[in-house]
């Protein structure tokens, strides 16, 4: 589509729908012009409007190892925008003379702005967005949406004979520029999810579901809403959900339980958020900024569970909610790791809200911050651990790193592991360790300030380490801020 406007209305009418049963590919590209789709039905109740899509690629063959492949951008005259850079406010711009590109979604629900789906045993859910703005309404409204899912088709006796689990085909999604405004509850902006097995060919794991951000704005305003999700929606499957923001992405929630970024697996692959550039801001409580987590929701904890991985080397992440923290890093019985990057600063403003928090149930964690973050009110702490008793862990703070305690004064907090944490850089506020046998050591370069609590915790064996803090670095202090020691 290279111009022109489409208008429908009703339940599942579609602006464009493209689909296949055969062997070959789904290609949809939309380069200018305007696409507004409104599902609501007057005379009927919300919960059965049903979903109208702007545009829809699908494959419908689980034999094909095909792409259902959508692209969407714009080339737009950039006399139209205001002074500050924005897009025109008008609901329908002429785009024959414009080259304005919008999709809207008008209510509904699970209304996709962009759907690409796959139920095909191999092959790909792709979905580029490269300009443009899309606006989504209604409950589950999503910008866009890559999905490999799961077919199942039965005889009439009730015996499966067709079942796609075994399908090794893959979501992705990648945004480079433009604009996705999500209205309703449980609203995406960016999302990529897999709900097949993926048994991955010669036991090599692959991103199974993966989101790429290197530009562009993405706001949400209902709750429990995503500025991006990926996910992988299958115990069976060992692949990994990825999320990845860089450059010049900016992503913004409003709502309560609304994530700015979350990458998510029901299997054993690892779910892991990767951010070198960019802004993410989230407003209501529990809104976390980073969210990585191989917790099944629907169980609790899996009992399997895979690796956890939160990498920020760049840009901001800053929460103000209730319970809203920066990096969030969950697993049941898997490996947390959460890296803070010299070029990167976090700052979790909310009660309760700890700027990093990881928490492995019955897997080991390691945090690495060498960059800056800042802690909330209540007993948000900068840096917040959590782990079940004798699992091992370690705390990092490197001496470009910056750890400062917000209202709560608490810089560092651990749980009952047996955590080891070493400080060369500064750090504000108490040190508060847990029930564990753990190991505070402060190097002779960290900028400490001793005003504030050491506390080593409920553990049988705590070991406190000043190390050359002699001459100009000699402690100055009372013996109520040291607490626990062995």
């Amino acid at each position: 589509m290279h111009g022109g406007d489409i208008n429908t209305s009703g339940r599942e009418a579609h602006g464009i729908l493209a689909d296949t049963k055969g062997a070959g590919n789904v290609t949809v590209e939309m380069t200018a012009g305007t696409i507004n789709t409104d599902a609501r039905v007057p005379e009927a109740p919300a919960a059965q409007w049903g979903a109208a899509h702007g545009i829809w690629a699908n494959i419908v063959n689980v034999e094909s190892e095909a792409t259902a492949w959508v692209r969407m951008d714009e080339n737009l005259n950039r006399d139209l925008l205001n002074e500050d850079g924005e897009l025109p406010a008008q609901n329908h711009i002429v785009a024959g003379d414009y080259r304005y590109t919008r999709i809207s979604n008008g209510g509904g629900f699970k209304s996709f702005a962009i759907y690409s789906k796959t139920i095909g045993k191999g092959g790909e859910a792709i979905v580029e967005m490269d300009g443009g703005e899309i606006v989504a309404d209604g409950q589950e409204g999503h910008g866009v949406f890559a999905h490999v899912e799961r077919y199942v088709e039965r005889d009439g006796d009730g015996k499966v004979v067709v079942d796609n689990n075994d399908s090794r085909a893959r979501a992705i999604v990648e945004m480079t520029d433009g604009a996705i405004v999500t209205t309703g509850n449980f609203g995406i902006g960016l999302h990529a999810v897999v709900q097949v097995g993926g048994v991955p060919e010669e036991g090599v794991r692959r991103k199974a579901a993966s989101v790429e951000m290197s530009g562009g704005r993405i706001r949400t305003m209902g709750d429990n809403a995503r500025g991006i999700e990926a996910l992988v929606d299958t115990k069976d499957n060992v692949n990994d959900a990825i999320v990845e923001l860089s450059g010049t992405a900016t992503i913004a929630t409003a709502g309560r339980w609304a994530y700015g970024v979350e990458a998510r697996t029901r299997g054993t692959g690892t779910a892991k958020v990767d951010m070198s550039g960019g802004t993410v801001t989230t407003s209501g409580y529990l809104g976390h900024g980073l969210v990585a987590t191989t917790l099944d929701r629907r169980a609790g904890t899996s009992l399997e569970a895979g690796d956890v991985t939160v990498n920020m080397t760049g840009g901001t992440v800053d929460t103000v909610g209730r319970e809203a923290h920066g990096l969030l890093a969950l697993s049941g019985t898997g490996a947390v790791t959460v890296t803070l990057g010299a070029g990167a600063t976090v700052m979790a403003r909310g009660e309760n809200a700890s700027g990093i928090f990881a928490e492995g149930r019955e897997g080991s964690f390691d945090v690495d911050v060498a960059g800056s973050v800042t802690g909330g009110s209540g007993f948000g702490a900068a840096v917040r651990t959590r782990s079940g008793s004798d699992i091992d862990g370690t705390i990092d703070i490197a001496s470009t790193g910056i750890v400062t305690a917000g209202l709560s004064g608490l810089a560092i907090q651990d749980g009952d592991g047996d955590a080891v944490v070493t400080i060369e850089g500064t750090v504000t506020g108490d040190v508060l360790l847990g029930a564990g046998d753990d190991s505070l050591t402060i190097a002779s370069a960290a900028n400490f300030d001793f005003s504030h609590v050491l506390d080593g915790g409920a553990g049988d064996n705590d070991q406190l380490v000043l190390q050359g803090q002699q001459g100009e670095k000699s402690i100055t202090t009372t013996a109520d801020r040291f607490l626990n020691w062995q």
